[in-house]
């Protein structure tokens, strides 16, 4: 079982990616600031894009920063191809869009969780 930190300012969302992921020890944030200092025990962290105040890019360059061995994975309702490569060029594991795919969800964390484990838990 992995701990998995989801970041996303919509609560319903929250709760869906903690219901898919019930194998997992879920743990939930709003945003930018609450998230930080949960990031340090996260196996993998899901992050929106677009939030209020910071966004889920100035997070993943920050977590890049502080935890580089902890895989995250991009969501995002207002998804484009070129939002995507830019993610994915910044260090983004993954780029998923809402509505999101169960299925598409567990193999992306499945994969990421994976990765996690081979790294090893470096910067913990």
């Amino acid at each position: 079982m992995a701990t998995i930190l989801v970041v996303d300012d919509e609560p319903s969302v929250r709760f869906a990616l903690g219901e898919v992921l019930e194998d997992h020890e879920v743990v939930e944030a709003d945003g930018y600031d609450a998230a930080l200092p949960l990031a340090r025990e996260a196996d993998l962290v899901i992050t929106d894009l677009a939030m209020p105040g910071r966004d889920g890019m100035e997070l993943l360059a920050e977590l890049g920063a502080r935890h580089p061995s902890v895989p995250v994975i991009m969501l995002t309702a207002h998804g484009d191809e070129r939002t995507a490569v830019k993610a994915l060029r910044e260090g983004a594991y993954d780029y998923l869009v809402k509505p999101f795919d169960v299925d598409e969800v567990r193999a992306s964390v499945a994969r990421a969780v994976e990765t996690r484990r081979l790294r090893g838990a470096s910067d913990r």
